[in-house]
């Protein structure tokens, strides 16, 4: 159970302190336990190469196949534009705060407009 809370209590550090621009508004029910922090972002790709630079690794789900691509379909869009943050338990406040600034930064130099 303390996993549990560290993983609700690390996706709401997270989303406290990104731009709400950029996540998906929702609130975690009661016994929700977050696999990671979704961000929703065009070229999430370049977020995700300078990240991976400072040696943060973020997973990139529900690969669908190219044939089934198309802008047209809403699982499509969701595919190209989420890009899933590790808060895990072995996150604490510090590694949160990389992983934010790393975001913050990258943010306002390359989307702001």
């Amino acid at each position: 159970k303390k996993t549990f809370k560290i993983r609700r209590d690390n996706f709401n550090y997270l989303k406290s302190k990104l731009p709400k621009k950029y996540t998906l508004d929702f609130k975690l029910n009661v016994h929700d336990v977050p696999l990671g922090f979704f961000l929703f972002l065009k070229n999430r790709d370049k977020l995700r190469n300078n990240l991976k630079l400072n040696r943060i690794f973020c997973p990139i789900h529900w690969n669908i196949s190219t044939q089934f691509q198309s802008k047209k379909i809403f699982s499509s869009l969701l595919y190209k534009r989420i890009l899933t943050i590790p808060i895990d338990q072995r996150y604490n406040k510090i590694h949160l705060d990389k992983i934010i600034n790393n975001i913050n930064q990258f943010l306002n130099k390359h989307f702001k407009k």
